[in-house]
C-alpha cells in the first residue's frame, strides 16, 4: 500500500510510467535508511523497517529518475524533469513492505547517488532530536493552533519548511542562530509535511505543542499572582485595557518568559544573573484593549514550579512621542533595535519596523568568465547587501561579500558544481531581510570555454577554443561590426566552428565568441575574436614568356594586396611575392626555369587579415 504526496519544498514529477523491468534474483535489497551509490541501471528492493514516510532523494547527478513497483503491481516513476537535476520521492510504507526500484539517467552517468531518510511521525508536547535534513510530518488531532519551537540550540542556526495538506508553504527561521517560532492554525485530521535543517548540520531540538493544555486562554489575567505553573506552559493573554502589563517572575529557580507579538516578532526575557544569585524575569509589554500575545513560561532546569505575576503599569504619557534605543532587550529578529519609553520602559513601533526589515532580494545567477555573477533586485531602504553561497551536499552558506550595488562576482567556485545563492538587504539602522528559500537560485558552474583561433577558411570563417571538462556542446555566438547583439549560430560537440552564412560577404568585419554548456550555459568573452571576411581569391590564368610566367586572378573585395605562392611537384608552398593594391591581380615570376612546371595560388591580404586559398593554376616555364 502506498501514499504519495507532493511538496512544495522539492518537486515530484511522475514522468511516466516505464516498461517494468522483469525481477532479478541479483537485485541487492536494502534494509535501513542511508546513503547509497549505484550504477545507472541498477535494480533493488528495499524493505520497509517500520510505518512511515520514506524520502528518496538523488544527488550530484545529471539527470536521474527512480522507478518502483509496489506489491499490488502499481508502479510510478520519479523524475525531476522540470530542471532536469536530481529527483524526490516521498512514499509511505508499512513494516515489512516491500518495493522494487529501478535507477537509471538520461546523462548516461555511470553511476547514481541517493539517499533513503525515514520522515519522523510527531506529535505534540514530545521534545524531538533530529539530524539537520530530516523529514518529518504532523497531523492535528483537533482544531487548534499550534506552535513549532527550535530549543537549546545554541551555536546553531536552525530552520524549518513545511506544506500543509491544502498546499500552503511556510517557512520559521531566527535568521542568527538562535531559535526559530512559529504558530498555525489546523483542523482535526489536517496534515503538514516538511523539512528541518541547520545552517551549520547541526542535531535540531524542537517539538510541536498548541494552546489547550492544563490552561485556559482565559486562566491567566491581570492582577493575580500564580505558583507552581508547569514548565513549558503556553497561554494566550488579552488586555483588558490600553497600557503597559509586567510579567514578573519570583522563587529560587531560572525561569524565563517568551512571547509573540501579532505574529511579527519573538522575545525573551531571563535576566541569567547566576553571579548576583537573582534569576527572575520582568517584561514589560505595551498592549492595547483586547490585544493579544501569545506567551511561555519555562524554566531553564525544567522546574514545575515557575511563580509569577501579572500587574497592569498603566498607560504612558509620552507614547508615540519620545523613542530610545534599549540595548538590553533580547529581540528575536537579529539587528533589529528596541524602541522603548523612558517612562513605562517598553513600547513597541509598528512605523519604525518596517524600516528595520528591508524585503527580501530575489536572487539571480549567471555564468561569467572566471566565475558566477548573482544580481538582484534593488530593494527600498538598503544601504547594502550580503552575499551568501552554498555548495551542492553542503548545509551551510558561506559569506561571499558585500556591496552597495545589485551585483556581484564570485570567483571562488569551481566547474561543474551546482551552488545556490542568497542575498540579504540591510538598511541604515542595522536590520537585514530574512532567508527565504524561494527567493535563492541555484546554478550548475559551467567555466567558460578560452578563444584560440580565428581564421579565414575556404568555406567562411573558422573559430577554435579549448575544451571544458563536462560540457555536452558549445554554442558558438557572431556580432556584426557596429552591432550591439550577439546572433547565434549554432551548437557543436566539436571544438571549432566554419561559419559558411559569411563565405561571399568579403570586406565585412565579424567578431565571435563562444560558451559552453552542460545543463547551464558558461559565461563568454564579451570581446570575442575579431576578423575581416576575404574570400579567396580566384585563379585566372598562368602564360610562359621569355620573361617567365605570367600569373593572373580575380580581384577580392576588402583587400588591401595579395601573397603569391609557388610549388613544385618535389617543394611544398612558398611565398614568392606581395602584390599591393586590391585591383593589381597579375604577377611576373621571373625567377621560373626552363622546362620545371609550377602551381601557383594566391591568398588576399589586408594588414593582419588573411584569406585561405583554394583555387590553384599550374605552368610549365617553357623558355
Amino acid at each position: 500500500m502506498k501514499k504519495l504526496i507532493s511538496i512544495a519544498l522539492t518537486i515530484v514529477m511522475v514522468f511516466g510510467i516505464i516498461a517494468c523491468a522483469p525481477v532479478s534474483a541479483s537485485a541487492a535489497y536494502v534494509y535501513a535508511p542511508g546513503d547509497y551509490r549505484y550504477d545507472s541501471d541498477s535494480y533493488f528492493y528495499f524493505e520497509a523497517p517500520y510505518n512511515g514516510w520514506y524520502a528518496f532523494e538523488s544527488y550530484d547527478n545529471l539527470d536521474p529518475y527512480l522507478y518502483v513497483q509496489y506489491e499490488d503491481g502499481s508502479e510510478d516513476t520519479f523524475d525531476d524533469s522540470e530542471d532536469s537535476l536530481e529527483f524526490d520521492a516521498f512514499i509511505y510504507l508499512y513494516e515489512g513492505e516491500e518495493i522494487y526500484c529501478g535507477l537509471g539517467t538520461y546523462e548516461d552517468d555511470e553511476y547514481i547517488n541517493f539517499i533513503i531518510d525515514p520522515i519522523y511521525d510527531v506529535e505534540t508536547n514530545r521534545e524531538y532530536t533530529i539530524a539537520s535534513g530530516s523529514y518529518f510530518s504532523f497531523t492535528a488531532d483537533h482544531n487548534d493552533y499550534y506552535q513549532i519551537y527550535s530549543f537549546d540550540n545554541s551555536g546553531s542556526d536552525p530552520y524549518i519548511e513545511f506544506e500543509t495538506s491544502d498546499g500552503d508553504y511556510y517557512e520559521y527561521d531566527d535568521e542568527d542562530g538562535y531559535e526559530f517560532y512559529g504558530e498555525i492554525y489546523l483542523e482535526e485530521g489536517e496534515d503538514i509535511f516538511g523539512i528541518i535543517k541547520d545552517y551549520d548540520g547541526y542535531d535540531i531540538n524542537f517539538y510541536i505543542s498548541c494552546d489547550c493544555g492544563n490552561y485556559g486562554d482565559d486562566y491567566f489575567e491581570v492582577g493575580y499572582t500564580y505558583s507552581n505553573v508547569d514548565s513549558g506552559t503556553e497561554f494566550v493573554f488579552t488586555a483588558p485595557y490600553t497600557g503597559y502589563f509586567i510579567f514578573e517572575s519570583y522563587g529560587e529557580n531560572d525561569p524565563c518568559f517568551e512571547y509573540l507579538y501579532d505574529e511579527m516578532f519573538y522575545f525573551s526575557y531571563d535576566d541569567n544573573d547566576y553571579d548576583a544569585g537573582d534569576f527572575d524575569f520582568y517584561a514589560p509589554v505595551y498592549l492595547y484593549a483586547v490585544e493579544q500575545i501569545v506567551c511561555r513560561v519555562s524554566d531553564w532546569d525544567d522546574e514545575d514550579n515557575i511563580c509569577f505575576e501579572i500587574s497592569y503599569g498603566g498607560t504612558c504619557e509620552h507614547h508615540s512621542k519620545d523613542w530610545y534605543i534599549y540595548s538590553d532587550a533580547t529581540v528575536y529578529e537579529p539587528g533589529c533595535d528596541c524602541y522603548v519609553c523612558e517612562d513605562c520602559f517598553y513600547i513597541f513601533d509598528y512605523e519604525i519596523t518596517d524600516q528595520l526589515n528591508p524585503e527580501t532580494p530575489k536572487a539571480a545567477a549567471a555564468n561569467g568568465v572566471g566565475g558566477i555573477t548573482v544580481s538582484w533586485n534593488e530593494v527600498e531602504g538598503a544601504v547594502k547587501y550580503n552575499v551568501y553561497r552554498r555548495a551542492a551536499g553542503s548545509s551551510s552558506w558561506v559569506y561571499v561579500g558585500t556591496t552597495e550595488g545589485t551585483s556581484l562576482f564570485d570567483r571562488n567556485v569551481s566547474n561543474n558544481k551546482y551552488y545556490a545563492y542568497s542575498v540579504r538587504a540591510y538598511n541604515s539602522a542595522g536590520g537585514y531581510s530574512p532567508y527565504v528559500a524561494a527567493k535563492t537560485y541555484t546554478i550548475k558552474c559551467v567555466a567558460t570555454p578560452k578563444l584560440t583561433k580565428i581564421q579565414n577558411a575556404t568555406s567562411g570563417i573558422r573559430i577554435d577554443w579549448t575544451s571544458v571538462p563536462s560540457a555536452t556542446g558549445y554554442r558558438v555566438y557572431r556580432r556584426g561590426a557596429g552591432s550591439t547583439y550577439w546572433y547565434y549560430l549554432g551548437t557543436t560537440k566539436n571544438l571549432w566552428y566554419v561559419d559558411g552564412a559569411v563565405k561571399n560577404q568579403s570586406g565585412n568585419y565579424y567578431r565571435y565568441t563562444v560558451r559552453a554548456v552542460n545543463s547551464y550555459y558558461s559565461g563568454f568573452d564579451t570581446n570575442g575574436l575579431f576578423i575581416k571576411r576575404l574570400s579567396n581569391p580566384v585563379m585566372s590564368s598562368a602564360v610562359s614568356s621569355q620573361s617567365g610566367i605570367t600569373v593572373k586572378w580575380g580581384s577580392v573585395r576588402g583587400s588591401l594586396g595579395y601573397y603569391v605562392y609557388r610549388k613544385t611537384a618535389n617543394s611544398n608552398w612558398t611565398r614568392i611575392a606581395v602584390v599591393n593594391g586590391v585591383n593589381n591581380t597579375a604577377y611576373l615570376d621571373r625567377s621560373a626555369v626552363k622546362g620545371v612546371t609550377y602551381t601557383y595560388t594566391v591568398k588576399a591580404v589586408c594588414g593582419s587579415y588573411i584569406s585561405s586559398y583554394y583555387s590553384t593554376i599550374s605552368c610549365k616555364d617553357k623558355y
